[in-house]
């Protein structure tokens, strides 16, 4: 693989290298001549400065992506295919693709791996292939053939997850619980066959392991099957400490909610006293239960001062990033359960991996995951959970191409009502503040800016968002939270205005991602201990001037809406392709209602969209199912 400083230059000009990823190129320069022996002061270019720079380049931008390693093959072919696009042709001579083509055509799977190797050889003190060698880059040859290059940490992260699933799930807890007796325990499970109600059997999955995974989609049941678990739970280990927690705060808000809710369902065969602990439970995010605070290297709690729960509950867990799952497993007690509730075809974690989707394709994790498929929700919106059924289970590339031509003439059924499902392509981006206009009236959210009482400012504020793809742009985040106040007529930080806390924050209690609203001249946000009794304990109260940094959340990205659900969501994508767009960002907006869902969308965008399934590179299902260590 012959990598030189004219390819580079060229790729630059074709991806626009980082800061980061030029100084840590640059670095790699740097541990190189160490190795050789060069002196600092030899400003003299060695024969793998480039082969470095490139490494560096790779590295800082897979995982930015959110990859947890480097593949060769799927780079060149992301390459290749943004010259096919004509991307930067401004920036490029035909001279220069000239170039890139032929660098290009080198970065085979063979010529990969011959200069990892070669480099492992030649620089033992920068590539190894084991992390215990301590070398700040790891090569590693998987079971299918992939030639992988990680930075050290994230496949010590691969290898601690895998290693400690694998244990776990292989051990049983004690006998099965009878199927009748777990139906006892809520009202909610149906009267249907043992061997039919997906639900039973999660439960008792889930009460009869040390490790398991509830997995389905939004109205499948996931949050409503938890109260019971825990109820059983506590029932027989009533020493036992249990923790709740999610990846973000409005997640966490909601598997409150849920467990409340779910409270309401338990039967009489669970005591008051077990119904009363089970709402004392406080969910806590990810980052809070572990004690990981921006400031710190390492979390408060890990494998030297272990997290002090018998059992650990996780919900929204497709959001959890490698990192946080590898530091999570470590902070466990050596005999703790854990229980990941998640939808697998959601959105991965914004930051490195895609943990839960990984662990479902797990062979050796085959009998602790249960699948729950029945949507319960249909029943007010079945043309939407049908359509959001067709994105994750439709592969073939002219069905899914058919999909999305059927996105624009799906209809939700008359006889729902309030149900509404309507796909549409987008309006000019100098008509959107009219288009915004005629979705206000029709949903009825006009009197927001009327609003009486706090409690009237939050039904609006819970009850609709806009959802779009991207940040940036006249269909990004940004521009439809400029007009959706003109629109509302509510004056910017006026009675009644949405803000989103962006950072988590220790001294307000407050994290990232919950929703407070602008009241008196002060912020009100939900108070997670709120007994539903006492009115004065329902908000917790905030100036505006003490808050963490925050934005207006009229719209919002979503990536930012997992974990949440609103009774009308408009879907906005934009007006030209780009990378952020996938099938399961699609699949994710449309399942954050179960009643009024718009789209506003150019056809051959949606078409792009539900063609390109999200990729995160991965070696920890090789690393689970093959027993690497």
């Amino acid at each position: 693989m012959d990598i030189h400083s004219d390819f580079l230059e060229k790729l630059d000009l074709l991806q626009s290298f980082s800061s980061i990823e030029k100084e840590f190129g640059r670095f790699l320069c740097r541990l190189a001549r160490i190795a050789k022996g060069v002196p600092a002061a030899d400003s003299a270019a060695q024969p793998d400065d480039a082969l470095w720079r490139f490494l560096g380049y790779l590295l800082m931008r897979y995982v930015a992506d959110g990859h947890s390693c480097v593949d060769i093959q799927h780079r060149r072919q992301a390459l290749l295919e943004q010259l096919a696009a004509g991307e930067a042709t401004d920036k490029l001579s035909a001279d220069d693709v000239a170039v890139l083509r032929d660098g290009m055509k080198k970065l085979s799977v063979s010529s990969w791996h011959d200069a990892l190797r070669r480099l492992q050889r030649e620089y033992p003190m920068i590539v190894a292939t084991r992390v215990e060698q301590g070398t700040p880059l790891v090569f590693h040859n998987d079971a299918n053939g992939r030639s992988l290059l990680y930075l050290n940490k994230y496949r010590q992260y691969e290898l601690d997850v895998a290693a400690w699933m694998r244990q776990a799930a292989a051990e049983q807890t004690g006998c099965e619980l009878p199927l009748a007796e777990i139906r006892r325990v809520s009202t909610y499970f149906s009267a249907g066959s043992d061997g039919s109600d997906c639900q039973l059997l999660a439960v008792q999955k889930a009460v009869g392991r040390r490790f398991a995974i509830i997995t389905g989609g939004p109205g499948t049941g996931k949050t409503t099957v938890l109260s019971a678990i825990l109820a059983l739970i506590c029932r027989d280990h009533p020493q036992w400490r249990l923790a709740l927690a999610a990846p973000t705060g409005k997640a966490k808000a909601r598997m409150q909610e849920a467990i409340t809710a779910g409270v309401e369902k338990l039967g009489d065969a669970v005591s008051d006293e077990i119904k009363k602990q089970l709402l004392s439970l406080q969910a806590s995010t990810v980052h809070s239960l572990i004690g990981l605070r921006p400031d710190k290297v390492k979390p408060i709690f890990h494998a030297g001062k272990r997290l002090p729960y018998d059992m650990v509950v996780v919900d929204e867990a497709s959001m959890l990033s490698l990192p946080n799952m590898a530091q999570l497993l470590r902070a466990l007690k050596p005999d703790a359960r854990l229980l990941l509730l998640g939808d697998k075809d959601q959105l991965s974690s914004v930051e490195t991996g895609s943990v839960l989707a990984d662990l479902c394709r797990c062979e050796t994790l085959r009998d602790a995951i249960a699948v729950l498929d029945k949507n319960y929700r249909a029943a007010n919106n079945r043309a939407l959970t049908d359509c959001a059924q067709r994105v994750v289970t439709t592969k073939d590339a002219a069905a899914i191409a058919q999909l999305a031509e059927d996105f624009y003439s799906m209809r939700a059924d008359e006889s729902q009502p309030g149900a509404e499902f309507k796909v549409s392509v987008s309006p000019e981006a100098g008509k959107l503040a009219d288009a915004l206009t005629v979705v206000i009236k029709e949903w009825g959210l006009v009197g927001w800016k009327h609003a009486k009482t706090l409690d009237e400012c939050f039904k609006y504020v819970d009850s609709f968002k806009v959802l779009a793809s991207n940040r940036e742009g006249p269909f990004g985040v940004v521009n439809l939270n400029k007009i959706m106040p003109e629109i509302l007529g509510i004056k910017p930080l006026a009675d009644g205005t949405p803000l989103m806390i962006l950072e988590n924050n220790k001294l307000t209690g407050l994290n990232n991602g919950d929703i407070g609203v602008v009241w008196k001249n002060q912020v009100c946000f939900p108070n997670p201990e709120w007994d539903g009794r006492e009115t004065a304990n329902k908000y917790r109260v905030f100036a505006l001037g003490g808050l963490p940094a925050y934005e207006l959340v009229y719209a919002m990205t979503i990536h930012k809406s997992q974990g949440s659900g609103y009774e009308k969501v408009l879907m906005v994508l934009p007006e030209k392709d780009n990378p952020v767009l996938t099938r399961e960002l699609v699949y994710t907006g449309i399942t954050r209602t179960e009643l009024k869902f718009r789209l506003w969308a150019p056809k051959e965008v949606l078409k792009t969209a539900l063609l390109r399934p999200t990729q995160r590179i991965s070696g920890l299902v090789a690393a689970l199912d093959n027993k690497e260590e």
